[in-house]
C-alpha cells in the first residue's frame, strides 16, 4: 500500500451519502463502543497508517442518519441558523437537573455552552449520556452542558424525562432541561434545518454559534478542545458550514444520478472554499467514476491550479486529491507534481506542503527528491508528528535501496 497525504482538515461539516457512493469506496463501520452507532465511512484511497500517513477522507462526516432518531420525514432545506450567528435564547419550562443557565446565550459568558437535544425514546441519545458526562467533568471550568428534551407525541413528557433522569443517577452529571412549549427546539433544531436527534450546538464565550452536529461525531470533541483553548476560528467554521449546507442540498441530485448537476454544484461550492478537500475529492471521483471523462478532469484541475497557485492551502488540498487517486489509469501525475510544487513554493515553511510535494515525487519514482523533501518534514515536525514523518522517510529510503538493487 502507498502512503496517502492528508492536508489541512476541515473541522466540521456534513455531507452526502449519495455523492460519496459515486466517488469512493464506502465502508460501513461496525458499531463503536462509545456511541453504539454505525456511521458510513469513506475511504478515498489506500493508505499505510504505519508510515504516519492518514487516509484522505473526502467526506469525513457524511450523514449520521444511521445513528440518529428522526423526528419527521424531511427534505434538505436552507438553514436559517448557521455557524457564526448569535445563539438563540433558551426558553425552558422546567430545569430537571443541574444548574439553571441564563436565557440569553448570545450575551456570552465565561464558559462555552453545549446545547444538546434528545428524547427518552431515542437509543442513540441514551448512548451519548456517558460521553456528555465525561465532557462536563473534563471541562467543568470551561464548558456547561445542557440537554434539552421537548414534549412530543411519542411519550416524551416532563414526567418520563424526570423518571429517566432519576434512574440514571450520577451517570448524568450535566444539566437537563425540559422544553414544554417546544420554543427552544424550534429556535435551534428547526431553525438549523435539522430534524434528527441527538443533535448538539456549541456556543462560544462571545455568544456565537461555533459548531453544530451530532454529538456522536468525534469531531465535536476536537472542536470543544480547540474552542476551550481559544484556537477555534469562527470565520473559517462559518465558511465550512456553508460548504456543509450546500453539500446537503446536492444529495437528492446525487441519489437520482444527476451527475452533471452535482458536478456543477460542487464547482459552485469550491468558490466558497477552493481548498475544501471534501469537495475536491468528490468532484475528482465524479469525473473519474461517473462521468468517466479524464480530459474534463484534467481541464478542471489545471484551471484550479492556475487560479489558486499562490494559495498554499488550496494547492496542498489539490495535490493530495490528485495523489490519492487509486486508479493508475486515470491518475494525473504531472498535475499532482505541479500542485505539490506550488504548495511547497507558496508556503515553504508549512510541513504539509513539503510532505505532499515529497509524496508527489515518490509517485513518479523520483525517490531522491522525495527523500530530500521528507527530511525537511522531519526537521520541522515535533513529537508524534516527527516520528510519523521519520517512518515515511525510512519507507522512501527502503524503496530507494530496492531501486539500487540492494536487499530490503
Amino acid at each position: 500500500m502507498s502512503p496517502v497525504v492528508e492536508t489541512d482538515r476541515d473541522p466540521r461539516g456534513g455531507g452526502c451519502i449519495g455523492i460519496a457512493r459515486a466517488c469512493v469506496e464506502v465502508r460501513i463501520a461496525l458499531p463503536a463502543a462509545r456511541t453504539g452507532w454505525a456511521p458510513l465511512a469513506v475511504r478515498h484511497a489506500p493508505a499505510d497508517e504505519r508510515l504516519g500517513m492518514k487516509t484522505m477522507n473526502p467526506v469525513r462526516w457524511l450523514s449520521f442518519a444511521m445513528g440518529l432518531c428522526w423526528l419527521v420525514a424531511v427534505q434538505p432545506v436552507e438553514a436559517a441558523l448557521k455557524v457564526g450567528d448569535p445563539a438563540p435564547p433558551l426558553t425552558i419550562s422546567d430545569w430537571v437537573k443541574g444548574s439553571e443557565l441564563p436565557s440569553d446565550l448570545s450575551k456570552g459568558g465565561k464558559k462555552l455552552v453545549l446545547v444538546e437535544f434528545w428524547a427518552v425514546w431515542c437509543p442513540p441519545c441514551i448512548a451519548t449520556i456517558g460521553h456528555l458526562t465525561e465532557l462536563q467533568r473534563s471541562y467543568h471550568d470551561q464548558l456547561a452542558v445542557v440537554s434539552v428534551s421537548a414534549l412530543d407525541a411519542r411519550g416524551n413528557t416532563l414526567q418520563t424525562v424526570r423518571e429517566f433522569v432519576e434512574s440514571q443517577g450520577d451517570k448524568i452529571s450535566y444539566t437537563i432541561a425540559f422544553d414544554q412549549a417546544g420554543i427552544t427546539t424550534r429556535d435551534y433544531m428547526e431553525a438549523s434545518g435539522n430534524f434528527a436527534i441527538p443533535y448538539a450546538f456549541l456556543i462560544g464565550r462571545e455568544g456565537a454559534l461555533l459548531w453544530q452536529g451530532s454529538p456522536l461525531d468525534p469531531e465535536m470533541d476536537e472542536v470543544i478542545r480547540r474552542a476551550a483553548a481559544g484556537e477555534y476560528d469562527v470565520e473559517t467554521a462559518r465558511r465550512q458550514q456553508q460548504v456543509k449546507d450546500r453539500l446537503t442540498m446536492l444529495e437528492p441530485l446525487a441519489q437520482s444520478g444527476q451527475w452533471p448537476q452535482v458536478r456543477d454544484g460542487l464547482h459552485e461550492i469550491l468558490k466558497i472554499d477552493p481548498a475544501s478537500d471534501t469537495c475536491l475529492g468528490l468532484l475528482h471521483g465524479i469525473y473519474v467514476n461517473q462521468l468517466q471523462d479524464v480530459e474534463q478532469l484534467r481541464a478542471w484541475a489545471s484551471d484550479h491550479l492556475e487560479k489558486h497557485r499562490q494559495d498554499g492551502r488550496v494547492m496542498r488540498a489539490l495535490a493530495a486529491t490528485l495523489c490519492s487517486n487509486p486508479d493508475l489509469t486515470t491518475r494525473l501525475p504531472d498535475l499532482a507534481l505541479a500542485a505539490g510544487r506550488a504548495a511547497f513554493e507558496a508556503d515553504s515553511g508549512n510541513i504539509q506542503g513539503a510532505r505532499v510535494y515529497a509524496f508527489a515525487w515518490y509517485l513518479v519514482g523520483n525517490l531522491d527528491q522525495a527523500i530530500q523533501l521528507q527530511k525537511l518534514v522531519v526537521e520541522r515536525a515535533n513529537g508524534q508528528e516527527q516520528e510519523a514523518a521519520r517512518k515515511v522517510q525510512n519507507y522512501y529510503e527502503r524503496c530507494k535501496a530496492l531501486q539500487s538493487g540492494d536487499k530490503p
